[in-house]
């Protein structure tokens, strides 16, 4: 079986609950995972749920050629919108079955659509693949993982010192800059929670802006620089809150069991299909399509609520 993997680390975290489910009730099968990203050939490299990654990084006449020599049974397309790259891929290779979502400019080219509403959550999107086997999968059993990967010293070393639950994780970074909290906004918000302890979480382009928000206030714990998810997912883990804006570390909360304060814009589809999973959760949408402009209050009242529960 062959699945097509979209671009981003969020996408990708919520399509593990079906590479696990696949795993589970079918244990026989190979499970090929076809990736645009050398950051995803990386995130799958090791998933004991997959088979093979293939990934066009020698070039894409290799990368063709080398798939064009299997023959899978299986292929299944996670867009719930018209991709070229996708559908091309589901034309090149020919699959014996093509299992796909029921959108415009899909009819006539899958032998299986499904019919799931739009603003489901994409992790159970993509679980309910299982239909075209004649299986069902419970929501409980569609929370995202995050594959192992190489841990440090330092985040070991961090996570046993850090005792479960005593810390709320603020994520600074966002992979688009309409979905960023400005550093001022962060530094308020940890001042109006002097009694708790706060940890910091960002990529290191935003390395700056985190070191400024740690140097702000006495009740931040400095946390080590990550070099991927795995090991972020072991920090997370230790959480008693994480607050992010929409980006992947929703969805690495989402397979911790961490609760969630979500910071959207005003799409629902970003709330809807991207929001927390599987966790007590709030989510806190701007007034407009600027994370921006979610006001420090607002915040903060959502982050009482949770902590609350």
């Amino acid at each position: 079986m062959a699945v097509l993997v979209p671009h981003g680390l969020g996408d990708a975290i919520l399509l593990t609950p079906l590479l696990r489910l696949l795993r589970q009730r079918f244990p026989a099968v190979e499970i090929h995972l076809l990736v645009f990203s050398a950051a995803l050939q990386g995130f799958f490299r090791d998933d004991p749920n997959v088979t093979a990654v293939h990934h066009p990084g020698g070039g894409r006449l290799r990368y063709l050629s080398r798939l064009l020599r299997r023959r899978f049974d299986v292929l299944y397309n996670p867009k719930d919108r018209p991709s070229r790259t996708f559908l091309l891929h589901g034309a090149l290779l020919r699959p014996r079955f093509l299992i796909g979502h029921e959108v415009p400019l899909h009819d006539g080219l899958f032998d299986y659509l499904l019919e799931v509403d739009f603003h489901t959550n994409m992790a159970l999107k993509n679980c309910a693949a299982m239909k075209a086997f004649g299986q069902s999968a419970a929501p409980a059993h569609c929370r995202p993982y995050v594959p192992p990967m190489p841990v440090s010293p330092a985040v070991t070393a961090w996570a046993s010192a850090t005792q479960a639950g005593s810390l709320i994780g603020l994520n600074m970074s966002a992979r688009k800059p309409d979905r960023l909290w400005t550093g001022t906004h962060w530094k308020d918000l940890v001042r109006r929670f002097p009694s708790h302890r706060f940890t910091v979480f960002s990529v290191p382009e935003d390395v700056d802006l985190r070191h400024a928000v740690e140097a702000s206030a006495t009740n931040i714990v400095v946390s080590p620089p990550t070099g991927n998810l795995y090991e972020v997912s072991v920090m997370v883990a230790r959480l008693r809150l994480l607050v992010s804006p929409d980006t992947s570390l929703v969805h690495v909360a989402s397979a911790t069991g961490t609760p969630v304060v979500g910071l959207y814009n005003n799409e629902q589809r970003s709330q809807t299909r991207f929001g927390p999973f599987l966790v007590p959760h709030e989510i806190v949408a701007s007034p407009t399509t600027l994370v921006s402009d979610i006001p420090v209050e607002r915040v903060a009242d959502a982050v009482r609520r949770v902590l609350a529960q």
